[in-house]
């Protein structure tokens, strides 16, 4: 689970340092549910469906599932979206 880091604070599971804006990962809702209790942290970020067969693979570029590189998020939904279509077929 994300969620949006809205006030600083540092981690003391991790001892990780979290500044505004950036994102915040557990596996943990109770503690996760705590944070935003504090309001370290806003609420939890949904992700597109699509978003789990692409792989970030750095410098805006992604992975799709069938191992080709596509430059930049909006296009690799879009060739995502293709290729199901094509597994389909």
């Amino acid at each position: 689970m994300k969620y949006p880091v809205l006030e600083e604070f540092i981690d003391y599971q991790t001892d990780k340092y979290y500044p505004v804006e950036s994102e915040y990962e557990t596996k943990d809702p109770a503690w996760s549910k705590r944070l935003q209790t504090l309001g370290h942290l806003g609420d939890e970020i949904k992700g597109d469906p699509s978003d789990d067969r692409l792989k970030h693979i750095g410098g805006g570029n992604f992975e799709l599932p069938n191992g080709e590189k596509v430059r930049g998020k909006e296009n690799a939904l879009e060739a995502l979206e293709k290729l199901e279509k094509d597994e389909k077929k």
